[in-house]
């Protein structure tokens, strides 16, 4: 069973934080920080004076981390590695206002999946380790999007992500769940996981409009499984707006979660503190 650790006061993630990775990486290791830094008008995206606190964290552990998310597969404003770099510093997201470089890749490692190709990222793969933060929201392809959907799709190409999208060799929830799966493969497992239950709204990050909050604020929950972070998420999401995923998307949030723990990424069992 997974342990997962709730925080419910956001001035308390940076202590927290420090206690829960612990022994993970080494001094000196270069540790991806994996974010999706919002959409151009988009108002959800975790902000970065969330982000430097995290970053001050790993650099005071002895660490190099880097911010990391990857380019678009849909034409806008984060479909170039050079737009997409302009939208971060825009947002707030640079290595002044930050304390470390912010990475924006597109080029990627062939990594096998049980029914795709994956190219994953090269930077999350020749890192030495991840964080993965994740601002837990709907989405309309998968219901909702937490560290699966944080990987799973952006952790990938935009000829990966093309592929996902088509969902011709499987269910689009699998294949999602695939896609992390392969960057996990990638990346090894000095890996911990960050999600914030804050600003639940309708809609992703990716989108312009990200429509109404759906749910009222719950804090942040921190573990080493991303199975059980996602699965915590979601019910604690649903026992205070019962099926409000399905409910507004038509969809299942539960779908990736059981996929991923079917490919043996992680486990829904979990215990919360």
């Amino acid at each position: 069973m997974q342990q997962i650790k709730l925080i419910k006061d956001l001035d308390k993630v940076p202590n927290v934080l420090k206690e829960q990775i612990k022994g993970i990486w080494q001094k000196g290791d270069k540790v991806a920080v994996k974010l999706h830094m919002g959409e151009k008008h988009n108002s959800y995206y975790l902000k970065p004076k969330i982000i430097k606190k995290i970053i001050d964290v790993l650099l005071d552990e002895g660490v190099k981390p880097f911010l990391f998310d990857s380019v678009v597969l849909y034409a806008g404003a984060r479909d170039s590695k050079q737009k997409y770099e302009k939208v971060a510093e825009e947002h707030g997201f640079s290595e002044e206002e930050i304390g470390c470089p912010v990475v924006i890749g597109k080029e990627g490692i062939v990594v096998e999946a049980k029914d795709i190709n994956v190219h994953v990222c090269k930077e999350l793969e020749e890192a030495d380790g991840m964080l993965v933060v994740s601002h837990v929201k709907g989405h309309c392809s998968c219901g909702f999007g937490g560290a699966i959907k944080n990987l799973g799709m952006g952790g990938v190409t935009p000829q990966s992500k093309s592929v996902i999208h088509q969902a011709e060799e499987a269910e689009f929830d699998d294949l999602l769940a695939q896609g992390a799966g392969a960057v996990l493969k990638a990346a090894g497992d000095k890996v911990f996981y960050v999600n914030f239950l804050i600003n639940i709204s309708k809609e992703c990050d990716c989108a312009n409009n990200a429509g109404p909050l759906v749910a009222d604020d719950i804090g942040v929950l921190m573990g080493k499984d991303i199975v059980a972070i996602d699965k915590a998420s979601v019910d604690m999401i649903y026992e205070q707006k019962p099926g409000i995923f399905d409910k507004i998307h038509n969809k299942d949030p539960y779908l990736q979660i059981d996929y991923a723990e079917r490919l043996g990424i992680g486990e829904k069992k979990y215990d919360i503190s």
